[in-house]
């Protein structure tokens, strides 16, 4: 999905993406640093945009990012690998910069949490494969539809007073 129909689908859609502490230029700058790899632009329009709620796709990028270069030590995790989500036994989502894909997108892949941990020993085989972030959020926003009441969609401040 290239990055103006990502723009338009999160906006149709907007009660599943307004949400909480957006990130900065600056962390997300700090971010692919230390990474040392980019986020595609959707992924960085999004989460500064818009912070991080039901669809986002992400949980915590600073979380997603400490994950990352604990597995490229631990398990050799390829440097084209950024986790994004990791859902225990349910999988883990994983983008992959060595995949260009259209515009300035990357492949996502959900891939099962044991097959990420035998890199070294078979190839990686994910589950299923997205062309874009923004793909991977439609699939998340269809999960997000059948598992969250409608009451609790739209982002409300006053319930994350601090």
């Amino acid at each position: 999905m290239e990055f103006d129909a990502f723009r338009r689908f999160v906006e149709s859609n907007i009660d599943w993406f307004r949400g909480r502490l957006p990130e900065s230029e600056a962390s997300l700058a700090a971010y692919e640093s230390s990474l040392g790899s980019r986020f595609p632009t959707s992924i960085k329009w999004l989460l500064s945009t818009h912070g991080y709620w039901h669809a986002t796709g992400i949980p915590n990028l600073r979380e997603s990012v400490t994950l990352t270069l604990e597995l490229r030590r631990s398990i050799a995790l390829p440097n084209n690998f950024v986790v994004l989500a990791d859902h225990g036994d349910g999988g883990v989502i994983v983008l992959d910069s060595s995949l260009p894909t259209v515009g300035d997108e990357f492949t996502i892949h959900d891939v099962d949490a044991a097959a990420l941990h035998e890199l070294d020993s078979q190839p990686f085989i994910p589950d299923i494969v997205y062309d874009s972030f923004g793909r991977y959020v439609e699939s998340v926003l269809d999960s997000q539809r059948s598992t969250i009441d409608p009451s609790d969609v739209a982002y409300d401040p006053i319930a994350f007073r601090d």
